[in-house]
């Protein structure tokens, strides 16, 4: 009997990203084959060597347990995050949408008072407000002096979906509470915003809306609260230009502010996905693990190594710097340390989706080693 060979488990900060792709590039065969963990769904094939990346939409799950119900809906989710990650990687439309807003600051930069920038919940779900952080703290060109207002509707509404969109667990696998996409782009929007308060770039503006939780009209009536919010803000600070910016079109139209502004959703195909993660790996890799929340990366040779954002213990410093939690084989540590610096160390407590991780590697093992059927 084969005897099954341990992880070991590592933080990997964001910017060591790089180097964990030279250690596949060199260490691995070099095709790899993706999966979102909690359905055992193929979603992507990485070509290293070719710089390729395949879209696997439509392939499925590995996992055979349940109701045909509950596994089709877990295959939807699979699919949900193959469409988010093509607007986190359309960086063209995002570019060309963000100049909207620099025209208008041009304007304002002969002003000296601070000019604001308002947000709605859809904004802090894409990759609008990271960008946007960034700018102003890099201060390029006419972002330096900029703010941005975030209401406390909002961070309502993402606490909201933060608490209340998570799986109720898969018996194959034995994963309890796992965070939904909602879930996770909520998440995703939160540290944002904490580093935005943290570097003083975002400041928290308005009041909360007492409703009855769970209620589906809530995102409905908190778009017309926080447009009413912000419109008090503009009267009571008139010298203080703000400038409000959504990708809710219907928002827009309604709005009183002046400007406001309305950022195209971005989207990719899955054509123009596979090009763009091609040249950007690390990038994608990013994004793959922070809407994913768990996925598994299967070389030819059967190396399986895990990436998650979601681990027990985990802390706010780790989501403020988007700390990855890394499973790697321990006879694999040594040589994958020779590409990346590592930091720290977590214990088997802190990861309560290992077994779901061991479990999976199971059975894409299992399947691998089936012989195939003759052709007739």
């Amino acid at each position: 009997m084969e005897r099954e060979k341990p992880f070991v488990n590592v933080l990997l900060e964001e910017n060591k990203i790089p180097g964990f792709v030279d250690f596949l590039k060199r260490e691995t065969s070099g095709i790899i084959d993706v999966y979102y963990a909690l359905t055992g769904l193929k979603i992507f094939r990485v070509h290293l060597g070719e710089k390729l990346v395949k879209v696997m939409r439509g392939s499925r799950s590995l996992l055979t347990s349940g109701s045909k119900a509950s596994l089709k809906r877990l295959e939807v989710e699979g699919s949900k995050i193959l469409s988010e990650i093509c607007k986190f990687m359309d960086h063209e439309t995002i570019s060309n949408e963000l100049s909207k807003i620099e025209n208008h600051l041009e304007k304002l930069s002969g002003i000296r008072i601070k000019p604001r920038i308002a947000i709605d919940t859809n904004i802090t779900k894409s990759r609008y407000l990271e960008e946007i952080i960034r700018k102003i703290l890099q201060s390029e060109g006419d972002w330096g002096n900029v703010r941005v207002i975030v209401p406390k509707i909002v961070i309502q509404e993402l606490f909201h979906h933060f608490s209340t969109q998570e799986f109720k667990g898969n018996v194959e696998l034995g994963v309890n509470g796992f965070p939904m996409l909602q879930s996770r782009l909520s998440r995703y929007a939160l540290t944002n915003i904490i580093e935005g308060l943290d570097k003083g770039v975002c400041e928290i503006y308005g009041r909360l809306l007492i409703m009855e939780t769970g209620r589906r009209e809530f995102s409905y009536i908190s778009d017309l609260f926080l447009l009413e919010q912000l419109e008090k803000y503009g009267i009571m600070r008139p010298l203080s230009p703000i400038i409000f910016i959504t990708s809710d079109f219907a928002l827009s139209a309604i709005s009183h502010i002046r400007p406001t502004i309305y950022l195209k959703r971005p989207t990719l195909s899955d054509e123009k996905l596979e090009k763009q993660a091609s040249r950007d790996l690390p990038t994608f890799l990013k994004y793959l693990v922070m809407l994913g929340g768990l996925i598994l990366l299967i070389d030819e040779q059967g190396i399986a190594i895990a990436l998650s954002y979601s681990w027990k213990g985990i802390t706010l410093e780790d989501y403020y710097k988007r700390r990855i939690c890394l499973s790697i084989p321990e006879e694999t540590l040594n040589t994958f340390k020779k590409y990346v610096t590592i930091e720290e160390k977590i214990d088997h407590d802190k990861t309560p989706w290992l077994e779901a991780i061991k479990k999976l590697v199971e059975i894409v093992q299992k399947k691998k080693k089936k012989p195939t059927k003759p052709p007739h």
